[in-house]
């Protein structure tokens, strides 16, 4: 790689002399770090191995490989915190042989920080731009098939005894949400967060109901929409985009799968089931919420407690965790991308793209893993 070549700037040993006192201070996990650009820590451009963490024997535990391949990464760390891991591995900035053993370590870190406002600046920062709340987001559908089960649904499948299949585990997600709501042919639903229409033609198609679906994005609608079409179920269901202004009639049944990859956060989707679920109605929303300890996952990630007061006149009739489900599904999803590395690298997909989405799934895992992040079901009324 042509990193391996670039010279080390000045502002770029100032990073390295501030972060890595910070990491070291705070690591409760081992971690070591090598450095593989040139003119780095030593002469002659010799790379340069650093053992950090603490409650461990140097030299005995090492830990995960940080292999640091261009010296920016220590710059874009102290700049933008540890939400810069993420891109600057899909750049090709840093790579190890067990990222999720790297994501674990600076999880960890983040929750050891203290987040008094009196720390200083650099620590202050880190904290804060902790890794990003879970969720692929909109992207390449096509992408996106070689990741998620046949069904497209990126949510928390449900994962019944003797069941290690991510497609039936989905499919008995979407049965356990239609029982929970006793979904009928003559019901007209609401579903806010439409993904990929996952949800939307297993509820036409299985329930014979009527959908109204609001996605995120013009193209998961199109997506959507062409699914329904081939289904011959485009009188079943109507997709709709962006927010909720647009629809003046309640609904007696709502559903919420997909909140993670809808665009207005969580709060505004419980205050959108509060306004527009009939009263006596029913609502079920799967989301992420913060964990209990505080780690900072994103500054709109809220609180159980800061959810609940959010749907208002409704209340919260039943919680249900989902942290095995969610890491289930998460790793099912790993295993998929990694077994489909080669056809990904026929088809044209450049190693950046396929670096990103895999450091996405990682995270989740391991942020799941940690409960810095909680996989929750509600049942509402």
């Amino acid at each position: 790689m042509s990193e391996l070549s670039t010279p080390v700037r000045a502002i770029d040993r100032a990073a390295i002399r501030v972060v890595l006192p910070i990491l070291d201070r705070y690591a409760t996990e081992p971690l070591r770090i090598r450095n593989e650009f040139n003119d780095g820590f030593g002469a002659g451009g010799t790379t340069d191995s650093i053992e950090i963490g603490l409650g461990f024997a140097r030299g005995e535990d090492p830990g995960p490989e940080f292999v640091v391949r261009h010296p920016a990464v220590w710059r874009a760390i102290a700049r933008r915190g540890l939400g810069a891991l993420g891109s600057s591995y899909a750049d090709g900035w840093w790579t190890t042989s067990d990222l999720e053993g790297v994501v674990r370590f600076f999880v960890a870190l983040v929750e050891e920080m203290p987040s008094a406002p009196n720390v200083d600046p650099i620590t202050r920062r880190l904290r804060a731009a902790a890794p990003a709340p879970p969720g692929l987001g909109a992207g390449d559908p096509a992408l996106l098939g070689h990741i998620l089960d046949k069904t497209m649904f990126d949510g928390t499948a449900r994962y019944e005894p003797g069941t290690n299949d991510l497609y039936q585990a989905t499919l008995a997600r979407f049965g356990n949400v239609c029982d929970s709501l006793d979904i009928q042919p003559d019901d007209r639903i609401l579903e806010l967060g439409t993904g990929w229409g996952a949800f939307a033609l297993y509820a036409a198609r299985v329930r014979r109901c009527e959908v109204v679906s609001v996605a995120s994005s013009e193209t998961e609608a199109t997506f959507a929409r062409q699914r329904l079409a081939n289904a011959g179920l485009t009188d079943q269901v109507e997709i709709q985009v962006g927010g909720i202004e647009s629809i003046t009639e309640q609904f007696t049944k709502i559903v919420s799968l997909n909140s993670s990859v809808w665009s207005s956060g969580p709060r505004m989707l419980a205050e959108a089931v509060d306004s527009l679920m009939e009263p006596g109605g029913h609502g079920l929303v799967i989301t992420h919420v913060a964990g209990p300890e505080g780690v900072a996952t994103g500054p709109n990630r809220p609180t159980l407690a800061d959810l609940s007061k959010s749907f208002g006149r409704h209340r919260i009739r039943k919680l249900t965790e989902l942290a095995d489900d969610d890491i289930r599904s998460t790793s099912h999803r790993i295993s998929n991308l990694a077994a489909s590395q080669e056809t990904l690298d026929r088809a044209g997909y450049t190693e950046p793209v396929i670096r990103a989405r895999r450091f996405d799934l990682v995270r989740d895992k391991v942020l799941a893993e940690r409960l810095a992040i909680r996989a929750i079901e509600l049942q509402i009324r």
